[in-house]
């Protein structure tokens, strides 16, 4: 795992989340927040089951559907 990188991403999406996050950190944005998020991404697609070194219209479907403990305004 790189130095600058908060979270370990496991999926096999991860080493796409990993260059937009070292991108994102070398340009000068702190983005932690953005970082936890493509965590949970990252998560959810190892949950999933996910195959593919893609994002689906599926994948990011079930991604977009509120879970029971999210409200409204965490959605937006």
């Amino acid at each position: 795992m790189n130095d600058n990188l908060k979270y370990k991403y496991e999926s096999v999406l991860a080493l796409y989340i990993e260059g937009l996050v070292l991108e994102k950190k070398s340009l000068g944005y702190i983005y932690d927040t953005e970082a936890y998020i493509l965590k949970r991404f990252d998560d959810f697609c190892i949950e999933r089951g996910h195959p593919e070194a893609c994002v689906t219209c599926e994948l990011a479907a079930q991604w977009a559907t509120q879970r029971d403990a999210e409200g409204i305004n965490y959605r937006n």
